[in-house]
């Protein structure tokens, strides 16, 4: 309202302003007077059109070659802006509505060389680009959106704004124009030391250090393409003058379930929080090059189940729920776990990613472990920030048997991470 009435009143002062010079003119004469009048017509008439220039009828759209890319990664992003017209306008400034989900900067590993002080990373983002059209029709432009956060954020519409060179008149238009860039989390190096396998013949479970789905050899069988040389028999070749392979028998993986804490509180840290997402999408990456079955399953306000079909494209389920999950719900971790376990008896093998851990929370792994093969905790925290009291329970932890892997920050900031897996 405030910007309607005082553009009214920049048109009314001009309008006055050539009725002086009119009046002076007229009642003056001569060539001083006349030569005012005429010299402030020009401008006088442009600054008339300017303020009835139809600015909303811009076509403006928006390109982004990579829409889909990791945290921390560089967006750039191309305005292309189009006019009918070729009336002169003498600056042109862009403003880029930005998101607030896009106010913080993930660095990727640098990130958690600050733990403790994750607001570090909030900040205002603006785009304020200065462009001088002229005459020209077409304009384009590319800018860049750096240390992109995890998220899927929406750019809604771009801010235009032009004026005269007097400043008498200036407008201003808002033009919707959408994109979304899908950020999925950081995707660390790691390395399993070990893995956990069990085989047909006694379906005993064994630590196994990674290799091949081919441990047994059964038998041997001529060479088909596509085997490695390693697996080349030389002593049946040359018995029997021909290539020949080993036959492995099949190996065939325990089920594994890998639980993330999701749940809110008020000691978690959001940092910790990230990390956790970053390594669990990360340790069921390396599951599936490993084809283990992993299922997955999200602890917050809600539980989150994925089977270990869920596929390793962008779009499958467990990919995209990695896009948008965040901490949520009242009840503690723990509680919700214990109902989880209590409903899932098939797998024998279970990570379970959490950011602090308490007393009912070793109790309900001695529970668990109960009739399963193998119980592991990675505990995500930053090594300033953990407790003697945390330090006391995993110690217990560890007593009882049950395997706790500590990734602190400067955990974090190593390539590759090493995850034990006993």
């Amino acid at each position: 309202m405030k910007a309607k009435i005082k553009a009214t009143w920049n048109i009314t002062w001009l309008v006055l302003l050539i009725v002086i010079l009119f009046s002076y003119a007229m009642f003056q004469g001569g060539f001083v007077s006349w030569f005012l009048f005429y010299s402030f017509l020009p401008i006088f008439l442009y600054q008339l059109l300017l303020s009835i220039y139809p600015f909303k009828k811009w076509e403006i759209s928006r390109e982004i070659p990579r829409s889909v890319v990791q945290a921390g990664d560089e967006i750039y992003v191309t305005i292309h802006m189009k006019r009918n017209s070729s009336f002169p306008l003498f600056y042109c400034s862009i403003r880029e509505q930005i998101p607030d989900s896009l106010m913080v900067r993930d660095v990727k590993k640098e990130k958690y060389r600050s733990f403790s002080n994750p607001n570090q990373f909030k900040g205002n983002r603006t785009l304020n680009r200065m462009v001088f059209p002229l005459f020209r029709k077409r304009i384009s432009f590319t800018y860049s959106i750096q240390q992109v956060p995890r998220g899927e954020h929406e750019l809604r519409a771009v801010t235009l704004r032009t004026g005269d060179i007097f400043g008498l008149i200036k407008k201003q238009v808002t033009i919707p124009v959408e994109n979304k860039l899908v950020v999925f989390p950081y995707i660390h190096d790691l390395k399993i030391k070990d893995r956990i396998t069990s085989y047909d013949q006694g379906a005993v479970a064994s630590a196994v250090v990674n290799q091949s789905n081919t441990n047994i050899a059964t038998g041997v069988r001529e060479y088909a393409p596509g085997d490695r040389v390693s697996w080349i028999d030389w002593k049946q070749t040359a018995r029997r003058q021909d290539v020949m392979t080993k036959e492995f028998e099949q190996e065939k993986s325990t089920e594994i379930l890998v639980i993330l804490d999701s749940c809110n509180s008020t000691r978690l840290n959001q940092l910790a929080y990230e990390a956790s997402i970053e390594i669990t999408s990360s340790l069921l990456m390396e599951f599936q090059k490993k084809d283990h079955q992993a299922n997955f399953l999200s602890i917050g306000q809600e539980s989150h189940f994925f089977p270990s079909k869920y596929g390793k494209s962008n779009h499958s389920p467990v990919n995209r729920y990695f896009i948008h999950a965040q901490p949520s719900g009242t009840q503690p971790f723990s509680i919700r776990l214990r109902e989880e376990l209590k409903r899932n008896r098939k797998s024998e093998s279970i990570f379970i990613i959490v950011t602090h851990v308490d007393d009912f929370l070793m109790q309900i792994m001695l529970e668990g472990k109960v009739g399963r093969k193998y119980l592991a905790v990675i505990f995500i925290q930053a090594g300033s920030l953990i407790t003697e009291e945390e330090h006391r329970i995993i110690q217990q932890m560890r007593l009882a048997n049950i395997h706790v892997q500590m990734i602190t920050d400067q955990h974090l900031l190593e390539s590759p991470i090493e995850v034990n897996v006993r």
